[in-house]
């Protein structure tokens, strides 16, 4: 077979060129398309990007006019207002109302929103005139007794939400300034009996400080508020309690937590121990011992005492605290602050009865010096000379020269004053009350009781 020639071979490669390009401009025409498409696809995304991004900006806009930054809280939203009042994160609030028509933030508060948030405060608005979605169905206004026209509020620490003043509204500054004193976390000192319910056992967790004389100054002021300022024990309060005044009576079971103190020589324990913390926990599992009080008193035909409800929790912190070294009181608190009860809940013993405070029964110094005083001696009774003396010095009064008249007369006197003149007759008779007809008028032999129970000397 004869091999074709080169010449040949060169013709049949011309035939076949005008079938590659044909088949190459198609490829071309097809990339171009492809491109076309994607570019029109981002030219259009970027369009909608633009139109919804301006359309955001003009939203927020007319937002930010009207909320000035601050969030909207849902009265019928129980998680975000326990939120708002027991979490113990500071919030500064504006109050709107149902009639009113101008729902603008007041512009001190929103020239100051920008400071306010960088101090920590979460900022909202919020319904303060309409009922809560709560079991006391009362508005904010109602329920923590803030004034009916309040502009807003400052709320931290878990406490009762502290009203903005009218002083407190005439700058952005002023306003910064009294948003963070009220929101300051402090060692609340123990003077009163009914003072601790209210600062510990009716709160869900607190911290008892107790020490003889109270908690140092230094320590109040200056060591504790740096750690109160944790987001996490924010809702957690310091109370003091001077234990020299005050006498704490605890559950057994918290005192099973507490270190034994050291003894001495004598088998006596040692009263070294300085400043001590403890512990509380208040959950809404139902005690019994409340419910079983209250019935108790109402068969007695009483009231019955009221105790804080819920089960409590508590223990102690054995580490040595002073005023130069602290020791790991920081570490308790914290712990004390974020402890889950039933979940890991460590040392916290479940109590059977809260703790509760009583003053110390102690005579004051001049009680004391009164009940050492010894008893005056009883002075004789006077002789007959000595009466027959006063018998005359009283017929030697010349009683006309004092324009008194025959309207005056001597009497026979009594064993308090033997012949003392009294007035014959008239409203105003000045005699000497017996010991016995007192009492049989309703008197009482040392002293008379107001209203009140107060001893009133007659």
């Amino acid at each position: 077979m004869a091999r074709p020639s080169a010449a040949a071979g060169r013709a049949g490669g011309d035939a076949g060129a005008p079938k590659k390009d044909k088949w190459s401009k198609r490829a071309k025409e097809e990339q171009d398309e492809k491109w076309r498409k994607t570019r029109n696809l981002v030219i259009g995304l970027g369009m909608l990007g633009l139109l919804s991004g301006g359309l955001f900006q003009v939203v927020y806009t007319i937002w930010d006019a009207i909320y000035g930054g601050f969030h909207h809280i849902p009265l019928d939203n129980s998680n975000k207002l326990k939120d708002v009042f027991f979490s113990g994160e500071p919030w500064l609030v504006h109050c709107t109302y149902p009639d009113s028509t101008t729902p603008m933030v007041h512009p001190v508060l929103q020239n100051a929103r920008t400071k306010l948030s960088t101090e920590g405060f979460r900022l909202g608005t919020m319904d303060c005139g309409s009922p809560m979605a709560s079991k006391h169905n009362k508005s904010v206004v109602d329920r923590f007794h803030l004034p009916k026209t309040a502009v807003g509020f400052v709320v931290a620490n878990g406490d009762k939400p502290k009203p903005l003043t009218h002083q407190s509204l005439t700058d952005a500054k002023k306003l910064t300034e009294y948003a963070k004193k009220a929101a300051e976390p402090k060692v609340v000192q123990i003077v009163s009996v009914h003072e601790f319910p209210a600062h510990c056992t009716e709160r869900r967790r607190c911290v008892v400080l107790g020490q003889r004389g109270g908690v140092a100054k230094k320590m109040r002021q200056e060591i504790l508020p740096p750690l109160m300022h944790d987001k996490k024990v924010r809702g957690l309060k310091l109370v003091s309690v001077d234990t020299a005044k005050f006498q704490v009576k605890l559950d057994e079971k918290i005192l099973s937590t507490r270190k034994k103190l050291p003894k001495d020589k004598d088998g006596k324990a040692s009263d070294s121990r300085g400043l001590t913390a403890m512990c509380l926990h208040r959950s809404d599992e139902p005690s019994g011992q409340a419910d079983q009080d209250e019935e108790s008193g109402k068969a007695k035909g009483g009231k019955g005492k009221k105790k804080p409800a819920g089960t409590f929790y508590g223990s102690f912190h054995n580490g040595e605290v002073t005023d130069d070294n602290p020791g790991g009181l920081g570490k308790f608190i914290r712990a004390c602050g974020t402890v889950a009860l039933g979940a890991g809940s460590g040392a916290l013993v479940k109590l059977d009865h809260p703790p509760k405070i009583s003053l110390r029964i102690r005579p004051t110094p001049q009680t004391a010096q009164q009940q050492q005083r010894q008893p005056p001696p009883e002075r004789p009774p006077p002789s007959s000379s000595q009466q027959q003396k006063q018998q005359e010095d009283l017929d030697d009064v010349d009683w006309a020269s004092y324009g008194l008249g025959d309207e005056w007369r001597e009497d026979g006197g009594d064993d308090e004053g033997e012949g003392v003149p009294r007035r014959a007759a008239g409203p105003e008779e000045l005699e000497f009350v017996d010991e016995d007809d007192y009492v049989e008028a309703g008197g009482d032999a040392e002293g008379d009781e107001d209203d009140e129970g107060e001893v009133v000397w007659v």
